[in-house]
């Protein structure tokens, strides 16, 4: 059998969901961030004019840890400071370790800064967007030479155009968290109001096209878990009704078709694959992109926007205060519980009306109120960091009009300006 396993059934599906979803500190205080940029060329007065390769991106960054490869990509190791990794775009992505909330967002800001000096010494900035408005996927091209992004290129264009768009052309800010069942249940409460509240894709016709890009994907993999199963149930039943992405055998990796679930792997095997072993639903479980996804024993956060510096500061205060605060949970899940069975539709909600909707708009001001005076009793963020999340309620939550709405009004010299998070320096 490959990978040197039996095959498996539901039951060990259901075993191998559990052990992932298995929180490994639940009594941490403890943030991973995971930090999106697209790098691009800009003009002399500030417009967008192109995105670079893959081998321009590793050219800019050389030297700023040891070259290493992940899964047949390119990386860098960053030690202590965790790893740079990059997208099909050729978007660059910080993955942070888990530490304390404010030393995370120290060690993302040190990080930050100097990607940006390298990128600026090379003509390019990093740009903090939820999705590129000004450059055309197909264009770019696939960058990556491993073969899963291969792969799930060509599974994605067998059920639509958006493959390209959500691959090179979207950038998203991760809030990694430790897990807890009612931080599960918060996280999914919340998920909705995030990418209503945290949206940066300049578009004036959608309250997040990041998140639209995701919601017409593929829906088999995607969507808002329901708080009202456990994280290891939730899980797993996605990953049984999950189409297959992408099959691994050996050195090469195939793609899955649309219609074939892996709950239908299982009980029917595969003429040409034969039937799943663990490692096969151990990496399908890597394939999935709900809202809030159990993985490795935290919980990722995956609704929120790529954010520059001052912006994303406000998010992980907001999110730290409202997911480890016990009143502030307690308060927020209070205030969501008439919702819980309609999470899906206020996400599709998020994305097609943003802050605009009456109930979306109505519930980010409550939630993120209660989650301010929760960061703020938790004593985790300075003044400074706590008057930012302060500032952007003010800005954008009390208006009900996020970053995306306020972007699609500027021309683009402006958004690049807003979005980068240092200036091109003379070369």
């Amino acid at each position: 059998m490959p990978d040197g396993h039996q095959r498996i059934d539901r039951g060990d599906a259901a075993r191998i969901a559990a052990a992932e979803a298995s929180p490994t500190s639940p009594e941490g205080l403890r943030v991973g961030l995971e930090i999106e940029y697209f790098p691009m060329f800009v003009t002399d007065d500030g417009r967008p004019d192109g995105r670079p390769d893959l081998d321009a991106v590793l050219a800019a960054v050389d030297g700023i840890g040891p070259m290493v490869e992940v899964s047949g990509n390119p990386a860098v190791d960053l030690g202590p400071s965790g790893m740079l990794t990059f997208e099909p775009g050729a978007q660059i992505e910080h993955v942070g370790p888990p530490l304390d909330p404010a030393r995370a967002l120290d060690v993302a800001s040190e990080v930050e800064a100097e990607i940006s000096d390298r990128l600026a010494s090379a003509g390019m900035r990093a740009v903090s967007l939820g999705w590129d408005p000004w450059h055309d996927p197909e264009a770019l091209g696939q960058q990556l030479p491993g073969g899963r992004y291969r792969a799930m290129d060509r599974y994605f264009r067998s059920r639509g155009g958006l493959g390209p768009q959500m691959m090179r052309n979207t950038c998203a800010l991760q809030i990694n968290l430790d897990a807890t069942e009612e931080r599960w249940r918060g996280a999914c409460a919340i998920a909705p109001i995030l990418t209503a509240t945290f949206a940066s894709a300049p578009d004036p016709h959608l309250g997040s096209r990041r998140a639209s890009i995701w919601q017409h994907l593929d829906p088999t993999r995607t969507g808002v878990p329901s708080p009202a199963s456990d994280r290891a149930t939730a899980l797993c039943e996605l990953a049984l009704s999950a189409d297959v992405l992408v099959v691994r055998r050996g050195s090469e990796s195939h793609p899955g078709r649309p219609g074939w679930t892996f709950g239908e792997w299982i009980d029917r095997g595969h003429p040409m694959y034969g039937p799943p072993t663990e490692g096969d639903f151990t990496y399908h479980l890597t394939t999935l992109f709900p809202e809030v996804r159990p993985r490795r024993g935290v919980l990722e956060l995956r609704g929120i926007d790529a954010l520059p510096a001052r912006e994303r500061t406000a998010a992980v205060v907001l999110v730290t205060g409202a997911l480890y605060d016990d009143r502030a949970l307690r308060e927020v899940l209070e205030l969501m519980s008439p919702h819980l069975d309609r999470l899906h539709e206020l996400w599709r909600r998020a994305a097609r009306s943003g802050l605009d909707d009456p109930t979306l708009g109505g519930l980010a001001d409550q939630v993120f109120t209660a989650a301010l005076r929760g960061a703020r009793r938790l004593g985790a963020f300075d003044g400074v960091r706590l008057s930012a999340a302060a500032a952007y309620l003010e800005a954008y939550v009390a208006p009900r009009r996020a970053p995306d709405r306020r972007l699609a009004d500027l021309p683009p010299a402006e958004i690049v300006s807003w979005a980068s998070t240092a200036v091109v320096v003379a070369t």
